[in-house]
């Protein structure tokens, strides 16, 4: 009797059965087998430690004492331990394995540990900030006692110094209301006789759009009290430069440094306070924006470099400016104080002029200049809507057109219904031109891209084939026919040709097929699911915001359903 196989074995598994049925590894002459990795000596590896470490402290002591010898002694101390830090970094990472290996691991650990800190230094940029104006205080408190031993002298001071910094820091704290917004959640509407599964797509990419622009704007309130930090920083700190120079190293008022920062002092003051009026404004109508700290920040900046170079090139004292052969126009801390107010008053177009006006002496060519907006022909648009719109990258009809509609929801404090409705004219232009749109405006009383689609569905059909469009009865794929207006006894063809030509198009095909883009477009579609979706309370009760589901009423008749379209109930 033969011996049972491995199949018919009892108790073995089908794994054990294939393992045990493997072939053998072969071995080949003249190869030997791989040693094992010998084990490393503890000894030696922390020997290696030490010595590093070691060398690490030496050198950073050395570093300080020849590169800076008039450091303080905790730099030098502070600097070791983050150079012992490193180095044993480094060496936990390299310890274990191969060198190629080790240096790999090192290699991913070192990113790792970049990207962590990328992740966290906006969060340590106010604190870091602060520190630097606490050090310019500190610094600037030590300077101005030869000028006065009163504490409380200084402390006034440079207060007044400070004042920028809080006022800003208050100010980006009274928008952070703007997280409100992202508690609302949308209560999506659909077009009447849309498809359950057009609607379960369209939710879909709505809802998360949704969450992802409500993300961002979190993310942008969060960049905006950065900036306003930025901004208050580099007032205060221009202003602790300015009284430093005014009161302690200035000697006289006939000196050109005393009406320089006399100069540059008044133009931040004012800049700074006019800045600040418009953010407070703003800040009442919970609607400010990193865009218009940093904007801010950057006029403080033109109007202080400005001011010192119009401060050099006007401001003298008095006795030189009574001279015959200098004609300053200014003189005295007067003409400084008038200097640096109306740089402030004016803003950025003195850098402007003062660009210009140096391009022309040097023979350089001026830029050309930048194209006007074209938003104006947007129904319901002023100049403050555009300006506010230009904050948001908005600066033309197409960019209006395709910019996402949560994203102008959740920065702005427009309704949604207008933001849509801005949308819908923006979207029209944008696919079928402005003349087109303007002619759709005037003969069919069409507003917007939604009002062209219905109008387009209604003539070549909702579906989405481009052949069924060219079909010879004008039907629905239910079967029911598409009533288009008409005058008396005018035949179809001729309705079409006459809208064929009132579009512009050579004939009814390109006509049927240049409308059926319009029925097909995905932008308008969506655009026409936020104009009828109301944002609501996200913690309201469900009954307040509970989508309905679509009901379909079927009737029978002998076995067979009606030819009737089942009526469905939108949200």
């Amino acid at each position: 009797m033969s011996p049972p196989t491995l199949r018919h074995v009892p108790g073995k598994s089908a794994e054990a059965a294939r393992t045990a049925a493997a072939p053998p590894p072969r071995i080949v002459e003249g190869s030997s087998p791989a040693r094992p990795a010998e084990p490393r000596s503890a000894v030696r590896g922390a020997l290696v430690v030490a010595l590093l470490v070691i060398a690490a402290y030496i050198g950073t002591v050395l570093f300080f004492r020849y590169v800076a010898p008039n450091r303080p002694q905790y730099v030098v101390e502070i600097g070791s331990g983050l150079a012992i830090g490193v180095v044993v970094f480094f060496l936990h990472t390299l310890v274990g394995g191969s060198f190629a290996e080790s240096m790999q691991m090192g290699e991913e650990r070192f990113r790792a540990l970049l990207g962590f800190l990328a992740l966290i230094a906006p969060s340590f940029v106010r604190w870091i900030i602060f520190a630097c104006l606490g050090g310019m205080l500190a610094v600037a408190y030590q300077d101005l006692a030869e000028w006065s031993t009163s504490s409380i002298a200084r402390l006034r001071v440079l207060g007044a110094c400070a004042m920028p910094m809080i006022l800003a820091v208050c100010s980006a704290m009274l928008v952070e209301r703007r997280f409100a917004r992202g508690d609302f959640r949308l209560k999506v509407g659909y077009a009447p006789g849309m498809a359950m599964r057009d609607r379960m797509e369209l939710r879909e990419k709505v809802e998360r759009m949704w969450a992802y622009e409500n993300e961002l704007m979190r993310e942008s309130v969060q960049r905006m009290a950065r900036h306003a930090t930025i901004f208050g920083f580099v007032a205060s700190a221009i202003l602790i430069a300015c009284a430093v120079i005014l009161v302690r190293y200035a000697r006289s008022e006939n000196e050109l440094r005393h009406l320089v920062a006399l100069s540059v002092g008044a133009a931040s003051t004012v800049s700074f306070t006019l800045n600040l009026g418009q953010i407070l404004f703003r800040s009442a109508s919970n609607d400010s924006t990193a865009r218009m700290m940093a904007f801010a920040a950057r006029t403080l900046l033109i109007v202080s470099v400005a001011s010192m170079f119009l401060g050099v090139a006007l401001l003298d004292g008095p006795e030189a400016a009574s001279s015959a052969e200098k004609g300053y126009l200014f003189q005295g801390y007067k003409g400084a104080l008038i200097v640096g107010v109306a740089v402030a008053l004016l803003g950025e177009r003195v850098l402007r002029a003062v660009t210009d006006r140096a391009a022309t002496m040097l023979g350089v060519g001026n830029t050309a200049p930048i194209r006007g907006s074209d938003l104006g022909i947007i129904d319901g648009l002023n100049d403050d809507d555009v300006a506010r719109l230009a904050e948001e990258r908005i600066d033309s009809a197409h960019a209006l057109a395709f910019m996402p509609t949560p994203r102008i929801f959740f920065n702005t404090t427009y309704s949604l219904q207008r933001i849509c409705d801005w949308q819908d004219q923006a979207l029209l232009i944008a696919r079928v031109g402005r003349t087109n749109a303007q002619l759709l405006r005037e003969q069919y009383l069409v507003r917007g891209a939604i009002a062209a689609r219905q109008l387009a569905r209604e003539i070549v059909g909702p579906s989405r084939s481009a052949a069924s469009a060219l079909r010879g009865h004008m039907e629905t794929p239910s079967g029911e026919a598409i009533s288009i207006p008409s005058e008396p006894q005018e035949d179809e063809q001729d309705r079409l040709r006459a809208l064929a030509k009132a579009l512009g198009f050579t004939g009814i095909n390109q006509a049927v097929l240049g409308l059926r883009c319009l029925v097909d477009d995905e932008e308008i579609e969506r655009l026409e699911v936020f104009s009828r979706s109301v944002p609501v309370w996200k913690d309201a009760g469900t009954e307040h915001v509970r989508d309905e589901v679509p009901r379909v009423e079927v009737t029978m008749n002998e076995g067979r359903p009606s030819s009737g379209r089942s009526a469905h109930r939108g949200d």
